[in-house]
């Protein structure tokens, strides 16, 4: 029976030095990699927090060991700009293709292809790689949530019908028991996978959301809605949190891997940290373009992931354990063109503006609703989520030339960018 409790003791025992865990109060920037010389825009690690591995807006894919802080591999072209999913061993990843006609599965260690899915809905939250790397959720273009087997591509299980309006942007829960699914009915839908069955639902806010996902425990469903707001749920679809702050743009949300601490950050890149029980803000502070925030699964960062390529690190008071010193975020305010859009595809493919803010860069510029922006500079502009990228890359007062379709015909104009109003969603 002793030897049983060590055992236990053993396997429970926190053997990250104490002076290293993050700690909210004292956290500070230890370091930063240089990971790419373009924005990233998605970042995952391994669960023994050695590997990093980043996508840019360029589509390369980059994979960092962060003990000796070096880079492991390239793999230029891998996705499409957007998020990537990782296996928890780090071995496995996948992305919507260069061509967001497919979702690709990857060998980490080779860079290597295991496995194209075609006929996927193009956007980048149409997909979903479960923990142990060996499942994926994939939303079809006939609208049905399928499960399939990551490495052949046969299909597992349809958990979501054709043509019904329930499927929409999935989601695994840690423990690969559970998918949460945005439909486009906007109702949330949670699937107990063995069994297939609906175990709970609820509204959500418009037909997809900015982040849908689990708490590490697999208990809480997180959802931030398009209304700016975070609210959490269980299983069953009962709401049992929501957050006072509002928190515009996010993309992602994430958890400390005891689950205590939840942290996001918002489109002024301003980075908020809860304490998820009681939705009580424990920090605020601005980190300087910051496009997503990932709390290592070793306990002992938060790393904010940036439009200038860095990757920044805070942790607590241990030492920086030789990290390169931090570079300085360009200053100022991350530009505002001042529209909303909706992604087009096939012949008609480009941003097609849906609404104007009065006084803002786009207005004072001539651009009209029902224009369809193809480019942002020399960026092909493939989804909304492209171009708001790209001109959060920038800054206010940057001037940048702009390619759009009106009636037809191909048009270009240069526009001064200004700043996100306060009052802006």
């Amino acid at each position: 029976m002793a030897r049983a409790w060590i055992l236990a003791a053993l396997l429970l025992a926190d053997v990250t030095p104490r002076d290293d865990l993050f700690r909210v109060s004292s956290a500070r920037q230890l370091g930063a990699l240089q990971v790419s010389r373009f924005a990233i825009s998605s970042i995952a690690f391994s669960r023994d927090g050695r590997r990093l591995v980043a996508l840019d807006t360029n589509g390369t894919l980059s994979v960092w060991d962060l003990p000796t802080r070096r880079p492991v591999k390239t793999i230029p072209g891998a996705f499409s700009r957007g998020r990537i999913d990782l296996s928890l061993d780090g071995t496995v990843v996948a992305g919507l293709s260069s061509d967001r006609q497919a979702v690709r599965v990857l060998d980490v260690e080779k860079g290597t292809e295991i496995r194209s899915i075609p006929e996927v809905w193009p956007i980048p939250s149409g997909f979903d790689l479960s923990s142990d790397g060996r499942r994926i959720a994939v939303l079809k273009r006939d609208q049905s949530l399928r499960i399939l087997n990551a490495a052949t591509g046969e299909e597992v299980k349809l958990i979501v019908e054709p043509n019904t309006g329930q499927g929409g942007q999935p989601s695994w829960s840690p423990d690969g028991k559970f998918i949460v699914c945005h439909g486009w009915d906007a109702q949330v839908r949670i699937f107990d996978v063995e069994r297939g069955e609906q175990t709970g639902t609820f509204a959500g806010a418009g037909p997809q959301a900015a982040f849908l996902g689990f708490s590490p425990d697999s208990s809480t469903i997180v959802h931030a809605a398009q209304d700016s707001r975070i609210r959490l749920f269980d299983r069953a679809g009962r709401q049992t949190l929501e957050l006072a702050d509002t928190v515009s743009g996010t993309q992602s949300v994430t958890f400390s891997r005891d689950g205590l601490l939840m942290a996001a950050v918002d489109v002024r890149s301003v980075v908020r940290i809860w304490d998820p029980r009681t939705g009580r803000r424990l920090r605020e502070f601005e980190a300087g373009g910051v496009t997503q925030a990932a709390f290592t699964p070793d306990g002992r960062y938060l790393a904010l992931a940036g439009s200038d390529g860095l990757v920044r690190l805070w942790g607590g008071s241990g030492s920086s354990l030789g990290w390169p010193k931090p570079v300085e975020p360009r200053k100022g305010n991350p530009g505002f063109l001042g529209i909303t859009g909706d992604t087009l595809d096939g012949a008609d493919a480009g941003v097609s503006i849906v609404t104007i803010i009065a006084g803002g860069p786009a207005e004072k510029a001539g651009l009209q609703v029902g224009d369809v922006i193809l480019m942002i500079g020399a960026v092909s502009t493939d989804s909304f989520e492209t171009l708001r990228g790209v001109i959060m890359e920038m800054r206010e007062g940057d001037e940048v030339e702009v390619t759009y379709r009106r009636d037809g015909a191909s048009k270009k104009m240069k526009i001064k960018l200004g700043a996100r109003p306060a009052d802006s969603p």
